[in-house]
């Protein structure tokens, strides 16, 4: 979509920008994303905070993804990134849709080490 939408990439480009400037100087960072596909956005995040002088010590990722084969896909595409860049990560996987979530669900999300 980005490709034929030059908003839709800006936007995702701003968006990276953002995160990466809010988390950058914390000693750990939670990011919830929900749907978060392939987590290029995350990888785009992972990749930014790898180019600026302070990232995060550890980054946890709680990722929710109703296809259990692309959260599969995102959490090795994560791995791989914040170890090139020198980030230490935990990704916790969901394979729900957000809809469907628990109260118990939520309470886990909340109470998360990072």
């Amino acid at each position: 979509m980005s490709e034929k939408l030059p908003p839709v990439r800006y936007a995702g480009m701003l968006a990276t920008e953002l995160i990466a400037g809010f988390i950058a100087d914390r000693e750990d960072a939670k990011l919830f994303d929900i749907g978060i596909g392939t987590a290029q956005q995350e990888v785009a995040v992972l990749r930014e905070l790898g180019r600026r002088v302070r990232a995060p010590r550890r980054l946890h990722f709680i990722a929710l993804e109703p296809n259990p084969s692309t959260l599969a896909e995102a959490q090795q595409n994560l791995r791989q990134v914040a170890e090139e860049v020198g980030v230490e990560i935990v990704v916790q996987p969901l394979a729900k849709l957000a809809e469907v979530l628990s109260e118990h669900d939520w309470d886990q999300r909340r109470q998360v080490e990072g």
